[in-house]
Parts: C-alpha cells; sequence; structure tokens
C-alpha cells in the first residue's frame, strides 16, 4: 500500500491510497476473464478507482459487472472503472468494439460530451489509420470539437494500442429521424388506446348503476352526460395521477388523426384564460365528433402523464360535454368615452399582434367617436381600418409613429473634450405631444 496524488473530474484529488488485491473480489459473479491490476481510493474525496486489466474486447460486459457490483455495495461512493488490454493485436470486430468503448467511457466522463454520442445519429466508419465519426448536425460538431472530445477519444485508443486518427464530421440522418419518429407514434398510440380501454373498463364498473343520456343530444360531444364538480386548473396540478377530475375550458389548437386500426384520435388543448392543458381520447372509426376551436366544453377523465411529450401532465378524456361560454365581454361603461390616439397593429413589426379591423371593432362595441391608427414608420394597415369602420359613426384617424431623425447618424455633433456642465450645447428632441412634459 502506498499514498500519490491523481486527479478526478479535472480537480486534483490528494493523499490516493494504492492497493492491489490477492484475488478476484467479483469472480462469484461472473467475473472471470478481466484483473483487477490496481484500487486506487480517496477517503476525502469518497472516491474509488478500479483499474482493469481486460483480456479481449469481448469481455467488456464483465467491466459493467464489477461497477454494477460495487455501486450497489457503496452507494455513496463515486466510483470509476478503468481498463486496459492486456494485448495490442485485434481485428477488425475487436478494433470497433474498443472505439464504441471508449465512446461509451468519453459520455460517462464528460457530460457535455453524452447528448451529442446518440447511437440512432452517430456514425462511425474505420477507414485504417482514420476514424471517422458522422454527428447529426454542425451544432454537435461545434460543441465536441470545442471540448476536445476528437483529441480525447483518439489520445485514449492510442493508450489501448489503437493508434487512429479521429476525425469529427457531420451525415445525413434523416431517413433515421423519420424511422423513430413514426416508432414513437405508433408506440404512443397503442398506449394511449391500451390505457383507455382500461380506463373506460374501469368507468363502466364503477358507473354501473349511473344514467346513461343519449348521444344524439348535442350536449354530448363524446361519451356521457358529466356529472360533478368542476375543478380549477390550478387543482388539477394537485392530483395524482390516473385520479377522476372534471374541468371546464375553451378548446383551441385541435387535431385530430386516424390510428393504423382507423379509430379517430383526437388531442385538443383547454384554456381558463389562466392556464392550459392538453386533452386526448380515441373514438370510432365513423363516431362524429362535434368538436372545433373557441367551443367551451367540460372534460371529465383521468389525469395521466405523457411521456412521449415532456412527461406533460395531461388528461385521457372518457366524456366531453358542450357548455356555453363564460368569456365576459368586456363593456366600456364610463359616462364620457376617451379617444385612443396611439394604437398599433401587427403592421408594427414586434409590437403589435392584432388586426386594424379588430381594433376598429372593439373602438364601436365601447362606443367610441375616435381611433388613431399610429404604427411604426408605416400606412399598410389604413385600408383595413377604413373598411372595418365604413357605414359607422367611428372616425378613423390615420396617423404614423414616423422616424424623424437618421438613427444612423452620430447623435452628438461637434464633440468637443469639454466637462458637459461647462459647456453651452442644443438638445433635438421630437414627440408627439411636444417639449412640455404637462
Amino acid at each position: 500500500m502506498k499514498f500519490e496524488n491523481d486527479s478526478f473530474g479535472g480537480k486534483m484529488i490528494r493523499d490516493f491510497i494504492k492497493m492491489k488485491p490477492n484475488k478476484n473480489p467479483f469472480r462469484d459473479h461472473g467475473v472471470n476473464n478481466i484483473v483487477i491490476r490496481e484500487i486506487k481510493v480517496s477517503p476525502k474525496a469518497n472516491y474509488v478507482e478500479l483499474i482493469c486489466l481486460v483480456k479481449e474486447p469481448k469481455d467488456f460486459p464483465e467491466l459493467d459487472i464489477i461497477n454494477d457490483r460495487f455501486l450497489k455495495a457503496f452507494r455513496d461512493t463515486k466510483c470509476h472503472v478503468k481498463f486496459e488490454m492486456e494485448n495490442f493485436v485485434f481485428n477488425e470486430e475487436e478494433k470497433l468494439l474498443i472505439i464504441d468503448r471508449v465512446i461509451r467511457e468519453i459520455k460517462e466522463q464528460k457530460i457535455s460530451a453524452k447528448p451529442y454520442f446518440d447511437e440512432k445519429f452517430t456514425k462511425i466508419k474505420l477507414i485504417d489509420p482514420n476514424l471517422i465519426i458522422k454527428l447529426q448536425n454542425d451544432h454537435a460538431l461545434e460543441v465536441l470539437e470545442n471540448n476536445g472530445i476528437d483529441k480525447k477519444i483518439q489520445q485514449r485508443l492510442e493508450n489501448l494500442g489503437l493508434p487512429l486518427i479521429v476525425k469529427l464530421t457531420t451525415g445525413d440522418f434523416t431517413e433515421a429521424v423519420e424511422i423513430l419518429e413514426t416508432k414513437m407514434e405508433a408506440v404512443e398510440t397503442k398506449l394511449i388506446e391500451e390505457h383507455i380501454a382500461k380506463s373506460r373498463v374501469a368507468e363502466d364498473k364503477a358507473k354501473y348503476n349511473e344514467k346513461v343520456v343519449s348521444s344524439e343530444n348535442q350536449d354530448i360531444i363524446f361519451g356521457r352526460e358529466i356529472k360533478g364538480e368542476t375543478i380549477s386548473f390550478g387543482a388539477f396540478g394537485e392530483l395524482y395521477k390516473n385520479e377522476i377530475c372534471i374541468v371546464e375550458g375553451e378548446v383551441f389548437s385541435l387535431d385530430k388523426r386516424t390510428t393504423s386500426t382507423g379509430k379517430q384520435l383526437i388531442i385538443f388543448n383547454l384554456t381558463d384564460y389562466k392556464d392550459s392543458m392538453t386533452i386526448k381520447f380515441f373514438a370510432k372509426e365513423n363516431e362524429k365528433i362535434e368538436l372545433k376551436d373557441k367551443m367551451w366544453v367540460k372534460v371529465k377523465g383521468k389525469k395521466d402523464i405523457d411521456v412521449y411529450d415532456n412527461n406533460e401532465e395531461i388528461i385521457f378524456a372518457q366524456s366531453v360535454n358542450k357548455i356555453e361560454s363564460k368569456i365576459v365581454k368586456k363593456e366600456d361603461k364610463a359616462s364620457e368615452k376617451m379617444v385612443e390616439l396611439h394604437t398599433h397593429t401587427k403592421m408594427s413589426e414586434m409590437v403589435g399582434v392584432t388586426e386594424a379591423s379588430e381594433l376598429v371593432k372593439r373602438a364601436i362595441e365601447y362606443g367610441h367617436k375616435a381611433i388613431a391608427i399610429t404604427d411604426y414608420g408605416v400606412c399598410h394597415s389604413f385600408p383595413f381600418a377604413y373598411k372595418a369602420a365604413k357605414g359607422s359613426d367611428l372616425k378613423v384617424i390615420f396617423g404614423v409613429d414616423a422616424y424623424m431623425v437618421d438613427d444612423k447618424r452620430p447623435m452628438v455633433q461637434n464633440p468637443k473634450d469639454i466637462d458637459i456642465m461647462e459647456e453651452i450645447y442644443i438638445v433635438y428632441e421630437l414627440e408627439t405631444l411636444g417639449v412640455n412634459s404637462h
């Protein structure tokens, strides 16, 4: 036993205790072809490093056994299983096994590299003496090169007896992405169908004595008549998975798909104008679902976690009923109406988002006598505002937020190297209401 210094995760670890085991402590767990050459322990850093000697690349799975057994026995201790090769003569298949193991090792040690070495979007091509690693996109290439990952892989392979020149490049993974998306959609559809089938059986048993309302009723869009108390979207967040709940809101982003079995998969978002959530349910192939955007509905179903959409909390609906809109129409009840003299439509880039016709319509509803359209540097909304106001008593004031000063010119003319309080200067200012602050 002796003491030495070493590094872990880029930081120097002092007082390493270095030991050589007399026997293989993992032989009873199926490790027969790997020798534990050294064990390095740092009590202060709570870190253990196992140096293993591997006879052949086909024995790499035994490294995983060593790592798993150690972590199960010492859960609170950091462990790193390093390996060296006993021989340095490899065939093509063995070289690829070593390369795969080294990339896996780099992924575990360098967190920045892990997302960019996805098996589906990484292609490895060995053309001695070059190792070409094709990545999904330029971003992955830039990140890995900036972190020197290619150099680290090359150095590690050289230490293991593979003096290769590592080259990172980009490849075309369009087909792989399409295949993955198709598989994910198929799996999602199957899981949803199974879940809905099970939930409907449970619901039928629980509601065996409940009166079923005819589906011809226009208020029933899907399932049965919903009975029970409605909860808020906030209260929904406090529920556990599989709890039954009832919510109400306005439909938006409605999407209807046909599954491989011919069923309809209905997906829509629901909002109470404070929060939003996603609703999903299946309907029969020829079942008529009278659902559309802007419609207000009441939904009953089970809370679940959508693992295919960032673990979003959603509802698998068992019933959907149409209800009256709960939007309270705003009114201007002032006895003396205002006139808005500064209004931006969607023609004001990055500022306005509303159509000119909608602004005019709202001013008419409020009983205003006039409204001024003042977009930034353009007059494109004038025809729409004029058309919307035609035939009403509303006067449209056509204006513009004009750019009166060339912003490319220097803001200060004839500057002098003198204290500002000692000089006489002129400030040029333009405002809608002039320079009078009152």
